[in-house]
């Protein structure tokens, strides 16, 4: 299958309601998604403007995902990445864990690169 990704349009803010709201997001720490606040921030311009823009994730014609893009005016962006469950895994066990929330692994942060003091130790440690 195909991924392509479409530039989220202001016109999307239902389509982006249903997606943020029909689903459990585990690796997410906020609770629940009000709808009514994501049509508001839609017009608000959270999700297109010059500090963010936001792009769906296309699988075939399904919305797979969605990719924000936010502070881009601050030196220091930051993104969302939101796969909807049942593309979440490996294509073979997608469906069977996509609903079961519960045997996802707990959240952990992710370094790209990381301090330069932890990448030292981890060479240290390679060396022994």
């Amino acid at each position: 299958m195909d991924i392509e990704y479409r530039r989220f349009a202001p016109g999307d803010a239902e389509l982006l309601a249903d997606f943020l709201t029909g689903e459990q997001w585990p690796y997410h720490g906020s609770g629940g998604t009000d709808r009514d606040a994501i049509l508001r921030q839609v017009a608000d311009g959270r999700y297109g403007s010059g500090s963010a823009r936001t792009f769906w994730i296309m699988a075939g014609n399904e919305h797979a995902g969605l990719i924000w893009l936010f502070d881009l005016d601050d030196g220091t962006p930051i993104f969302d990445l939101r796969i909807r469950a049942a593309h979440r895994g490996p294509p073979g066990r997608r469906r069977s864990r996509a609903h079961d929330a519960s045997r996802a692994p707990s959240p952990a942060p992710v370094m790209i690169g990381g301090p330069p003091a932890a990448r030292r130790v981890d060479v240290m440690r390679s060396h022994r």
